[in-house]
């Protein structure tokens, strides 16, 4: 009998459906429990990564909130007691505080990228706990020196810790598991709605120590531990590298952590986009790493731009970095921003040292609290409003409560002592919803260190010559709230 020839082989045999869907069926026959157990762990990592990729920014927004609000609160209480035990001493040691708080915002975001975030808030939140501790020092003279000296070291430290605390907030928002919903505005009003607490921290801490009539060093040494306690917090920070990203199903739905939110009022074409962002890239950290969001002029997106290596010198990179923040600071985003900035912080000197010599030592303590207290729900509210309707609409309400607020304290020598309230709840909510707002367009727009470092630096500025100007035209309040509200027209 002829005995049949085998078939000949399929010549496209690796792309053949019969032969590729038979290899399926053989192996799914052979190892069932395999991909059974698979299946399961895949499973089981799944919702693993879920929890931590999802939970874990917003568990760092938490810890960083509260923890600046004790340092900050046993900050706020010493420099209110500084005024009354060192007159003279006290008001130098916090003019050379603010002096180099406005000259450190120029290295700050080389120091931030040598050390990282979490290092560099750290770092500039230590400082906080050495001044409470400077300010308890027994010896007349030597207290002298000391709050000088260590007034000047916080002032450095400060604008470190501030540059740092934006481009964490940044970092974590825009880590992928936060795109599915924008969560910058979100994180920035639960920053300042926590924040906010640190007056009443502050305020809760002097009434109590005044009231128990407590020797000098053992107040600053309760308030510096308070501060010590705050610190300790920031060591439980995850830094963003750390967090893992969203299950690989999920990673279509993400956005890419460039790419504007549907709300981000944002007029930049794709050309000015990074082209080397993918929504479903798996080298997300390197993104993260950029302190890069859009593209600047000299379009250095991915490296940073100021990190000394082993063939550039740290003078080099110190010099890169300033030439970088100058280059910032003529981008036209920035110049037009740059009014605001300093309304930010004219209208903080304003509100907190202005307005309170007007309410007397009964109400002050009452307003204050008012004060605070609207500035933490509203900025919380304005934050995730800001997410969900888009950054434009906010900022307008912003400055509309601002102007009302402005406005209303034409009302206070007239309506004592209602006046005193309903004014500083609209000033409170204006106040931390402008802090909310900035910190919201800036993570959008600018390199998060370098547009940090430059919007504080001009906020400091308006600061310091609110108070300064408040001083000198302390009988001619009438003048200070006209040119207050020509820099709201201004903004």
């Amino acid at each position: 009998s002829i005995q049949p020839s085998p078939p000949s082989p399929c010549p496209h045999h690796a792309f053949c459906p019969h032969h590729t869907q038979k290899a399926l069926d053989n192996s799914t026959r052979i190892a069932p429990n395999t991909v059974s157990l698979t299946l399961n762990l895949q499973s089981s990592n799944t919702m693993v990564f879920r929890v931590l990729s999802h939970y874990v920014p917003l568990y760092n927004m938490l810890v960083l909130s509260i923890g600046a609000t004790l340092f900050f609160g046993s900050f706020s209480t010493t420099q209110a007691t500084l005024s009354t035990i060192h007159k003279d001493v006290g008001y130098y040691s916090l003019a050379l505080l603010y002096l180099t708080f406005a000259l450190g915002n120029l290295i700050a975001p080389l120091v931030e990228t040598l050390l990282g975030a979490k290092t560099s808030l750290i770092v500039g939140s230590v400082p906080y706990v050495l001044f409470v501790l400077s300010a308890g020092v027994p010896w007349e003279s030597v207290s002298r020196i000391v709050l000088l000296v260590f007034g000047a070291t916080l002032g450095l430290a400060a604008s470190l810790f501030w540059v740092s605390q934006g481009d964490f907030i940044v970092r974590n928002a825009r880590h992928p598991s936060s795109l599915k919903s924008p969560r910058l505005g979100l994180f920035s009003g639960i920053f300042f709605s926590i924040f906010s607490l640190n007056g009443l921290v502050g305020n809760l801490l002097n009434g109590v120590m005044s009231t128990a009539q407590f020797p000098k060093w053992l107040l600053f040494s309760i308030l510096a531990l308070v501060a010590l306690l705050g610190v300790v917090l920031l060591l439980f920070l995850i830094p963003v590298s750390s967090i893992p990203p969203p299950p690989p199903e999920e990673q279509h739905h993400v956005q890419s952590p460039i790419a504007p939110s549907p709300h981000s009022d944002s007029n930049l074409s794709h050309s000015q986009l990074s082209p080397q962002a993918s929504p479903v890239s798996s080298d997300w950290t390197s993104t993260l790493s950029s302190n890069s969001i859009f593209d600047l002029p000299n379009n250095e997106i991915r490296s940073t731009p100021c990190a000394p290596t082993c063939c550039r010198p740290l003078s080099k990179a110190f010099t890169r970095s300033l030439s970088s923040l100058v280059r910032l600071f003529f981008d036209r985003r920035m110049l037009l921003f740059t009014p605001i900035s300093f309304y930010s912080g004219a209208s903080l000197g304003f509100f907190q040292g202005n307005l309170p010599p007007l309410f007397g030592e009964k109400w002050l303590p009452w307003v204050m609290a008012v004060f605070s207290l609207c500035s933490g729900i509203n900025a919380i509210i304005v934050g995730k409003l800001s997410d969900r309707i888009g950054k434009r609409i906010m900022m307008c309400y912003t400055f509309f409560v601002h102007f009302i607020a402005l406005v209303l304290t034409f009302s206070i020598p007239h309506l004592q002592p209602f006046s005193f309230f309903w004014t500083m709840a609209l000033c409170g909510c204006g106040d931390d919803s402008l802090n909310t707002m900035a910190y919201s367009y800036l993570g959008s727009y600018f390199r998060t260190a370098e547009g940090f470092a430059l919007f504080k630096l001009v906020q400091s500025i308006g600061s310091g010559l609110s108070f300064f100007g408040g001083s000198l035209l302390v009988n001619h309040f009438h003048v200070i709230q006209w040119i207050m509200i020509g820099l709201w027209l201004i903004s």
